[in-house]
């Protein structure tokens, strides 16, 4: 079979386009205005104000509490850097509860097995 006789075979109608349907014109709406409030933005000059300093260590007691660890265990995780964030209030308790929890689940704090100074289990075998 040619060419041409498949073309003429399979060769399907010529498609006619559809006419366009035109609506009516419609009367424009004006667009809503937005109220917009400026925000203010975080400069170092202003930052210093949104920061709650705070003491590391009685952070890192109020964690150690939280997750069953010795604060020592957890200072020690730390660099002086790290310690000096803490007091500034760049690491706030709960990014530093999440650090603590990823640390645990890499294996680098093992779980205490005593209590941590100052708290008292009522059934140590909780911990």
């Amino acid at each position: 079979m040619s060419l041409a006789a498949l073309i003429a075979r399979y060769k399907q109608p010529p498609v006619t386009p559809a006419t366009p349907v035109t609506s009516p014109m419609l009367p424009l709406q004006a667009a809503p205005t937005l109220a917009v409030t400026p925000v203010t933005q975080v400069t170092p000059q202003n930052a210093e104000g949104q920061r709650e300093k705070q003491n590391p260590d009685a952070l890192l007691a109020d964690i150690a509490v939280m997750i069953h660890a010795d604060p020592d265990q957890l200072r020690d995780l730390l660099s002086a850097d790290d310690l000096d964030d803490i007091a500034q209030g760049y690491n706030s308790q709960s990014y530093m509860l999440d650090y603590f929890r990823l640390m645990r689940a890499d294996g680098k704090l093992p779980a205490c097995t005593t209590a941590p100074p100052g708290h008292r289990h009522s059934n140590p075998e909780h911990t």
